[in-house]
C-alpha cells in the first residue's frame, strides 16, 4: 500500500531529542494518500491535495456591511448634515442608483447603491421631517467617513488569488469559506487507512468476563478515538498475543491494505516483548529511544513498505508518544502540512525537579491563582497507566529538553487535552 523508502529511521544517535525524530519523519516520509475530489459536505476533515484558487472575487460586489444609510460624503457636507431619506435597498435586491443630494436607507449584506461612497450606521443618526412632512436624515458631524461600513469588490480576495494551500486540513472555517466562492467539491487526500491493534497477553476486551491477572484493553479506544480527530479510517485488528508468530501474522495481514499500521504494547526489552524484534524480522525497523517521559521506548519498521508504529503500552506513555511522534508522522503520509504542537505559556502553581535534557509532560489541571489569572496545579502522580489523570487532568504541562527546574510562577506550556483525546 505505502512506499515508504527503506533507510527511514538511520537517526545517527543513540536517544533522540522529540524535535529531531519529528524533523526526520517529516523529512523523509512521503506523502502516500492519493487524491481525490469529494463534495464539500464531505470534506470536514480532510486534507487538501491541491490548492484552492477564487474563481470570482470576494466579495463579489460592493455591499454595506451595517444597517445604516448611504450617501456621498461631499453632498452631506453640502448640505450640512441633513439629506431627504429616499429609497431603500436590503440584501439581494438589485442596487438602485442614489438621487443626488440624498440618502438612502441600507440593509447588512444590501449592494452599495451606485454613485454612494459612505453609509453610517443607524444608531449614530436620527430621523427629521421637512416642512415639507418629508423624511430627513441628520447626520452629526464626524460620523460619516468616506468607505465606512462598506465592503468592497475583491477586499478579501481577488479572483484568481490562492484562498487555501495544499495540505490545508479542512475544519468549518475553511468549509465556510470554500462553501463562499461556490464551490460544490474540492481536491482533497483520500483518508488514511490505519490498522491498529494492542498486544498483550493479560488483555482482554471491554465486557469480557476477568480472569486472574487479566486486564481490559484501554489504549485501542484511546488510540482510535485519537486517529479519528486526524480524520484518519481506522481497522480495528483486536488484540493480539505477545508471541512472535502472532505479531508476524497480523503485521503481515494488516500491511497489504493500509498506509500505516499502529499498535501499543511490547516495545520494551523485555523477555515477552517482540514487537521490536518481529518489525527487525519483516524489513527495515529501529527502535528509538526518545528523550522525553512518559513515552521514551519507541519502535518503528516496515512491513512491505508500510509504516509500523509501536507505542509503549503504558496509556498515558502510549498517548504522549502518540501525540508527540505518530501524530506528525501519519499527518505527513496523509499529505497535510506540519501542524506542530503550540503549548500555552502558563504559570505554574507548583514546583518541579526536571532532569535536563529530557522533554517531559506532566499532567496538570487549569486553575485561578488569588486574582483570577490562570495557573496550572499538578494532578495525580507520575505513573504512565493512571488513567484518571486523563479525564481529571485539563492537559500536559510540556517542559522542553533545554528546560531547568521548574519554580511556582514560572511560565510553562501547556497543552489542553481537547482536541487531542
Amino acid at each position: 500500500m505505502s512506499t515508504v523508502p527503506a533507510g527511514l529511521f538511520r537517526a545517527g544517535a543513540a536517544v533522540l531529542r522529540v524535535a529531531q525524530a519529528v524533523a526526520l519523519l517529516e523529512a523523509r516520509l512521503p506523502v502516500v494518500a492519493d487524491p481525490e475530489r469529494v463534495p464539500l459536505g464531505a470534506a470536514a476533515g480532510r486534507i487538501l491535495s491541491a490548492r484552492i484558487v477564487a474563481p470570482l472575487p470576494l466579495p463579489r460586489f460592493d455591499h454595506v456591511a451595517v444597517d445604516g444609510y448611504a450617501m456621498q460624503a461631499a453632498s452631506l457636507e453640502d448640505a450640512g448634515g441633513r439629506l431627504p431619506l429616499i429609497g431603500r435597498v436590503a440584501a439581494g435586491e438589485a442596487a438602485p442608483a442614489l438621487a443626488e443630494g440624498s440618502a438612502m436607507r441600507v440593509l447588512t449584506g444590501a449592494p452599495l447603491p451606485q454613485g454612494a461612497d459612505t453609509v453610517v450606521m443607524q444608531e449614530d443618526v436620527k430621523l427629521d421631517v421637512s416642512v415639507l412632512g418629508r423624511p430627513v436624515l441628520v447626520v452629526p458631524s464626524g460620523v460619516a467617513r468616506r468607505d465606512r461600513n462598506i465592503r468592497r469588490t475583491g477586499e478579501e480576495f481577488a479572483e484568481g488569488a490562492e484562498v487555501l494551500p495544499p495540505g490545508r486540513r479542512i475544519g468549518p472555517a475553511e468549509l465556510a469559506l470554500v462553501a463562499s466562492l461556490g464551490l460544490a467539491d474540492i481536491p482533497v487526500r483520500e483518508r488514511l487507512r490505519v490498522a491498529l491493534f494492542s498486544t498483550g497477553n493479560e488483555l482482554l476486551e471491554p465486557g469480557a468476563p476477568l480472569r486472574p491477572a487479566g486486564r481490559y484493553d484501554s489504549n485501542r479506544p484511546m488510540l482510535a478515538a485519537m486517529l479519528a480527530r486526524l480524520g484518519c479510517a481506522v481497522s480495528d485488528l483486536g488484540i493480539v498475543r505477545d508471541e512472535p508468530d502472532a505479531l508476524r501474522a497480523v503485521l503481515m495481514r494488516a500491511a497489504p491494505g493500509h498506509h500505516a499500521v499502529l499498535g501499543s504494547g511490547g516495545v520494551s526489552v523485555g523477555e515477552e516483548d517482540h514487537v521490536r524484534t518481529v518489525l527487525g524480522q519483516l524489513g527495515d525497523s529501529e527502535a528509538w529511544a526518545l528523550a522525553m517521559k512518559p513515552g521514551r521506548a519507541l519502535a518503528l519498521g516496515l512491513v512491505d513498505g508500510t509504516l509500523a508504529i509501536g507505542l509503549p503500552g503504558n496509556p498515558v506513555a502510549a498517548m504522549h508518544a502518540f501525540i508527540q511522534i505518530a501524530r506528525p508522522a501519519l499527518l505527513r503520509l496523509a499529505g497535510a502540512s506540519p501542524q506542530p504542537l503550540r503549548p500555552l505559556p502558563v504559570p505554574a502553581g507548583f514546583s518541579h525537579r526536571k532532569r535536563a535534557g529530557r522533554l517531559e509532560a506532566l499532567r496538570v489541571k487549569l486553575g485561578r491563582n488569588a486574582v483570577g489569572g490562570p495557573v496550572l496545579q499538578r494532578f495525580g502522580s507520575d505513573s504512565s497507566g493512571w488513567l484518571g489523570s486523563l479525564t481529571e487532568g485539563d492537559g500536559l504541562a510540556i517542559l522542553p529538553e533545554d528546560a531547568g527546574d521548574v519554580a511556582a510562577g514560572d511560565l510553562i506550556g501547556f497543552l489542553p487535552f481537547s482536541g487531542l483525546l
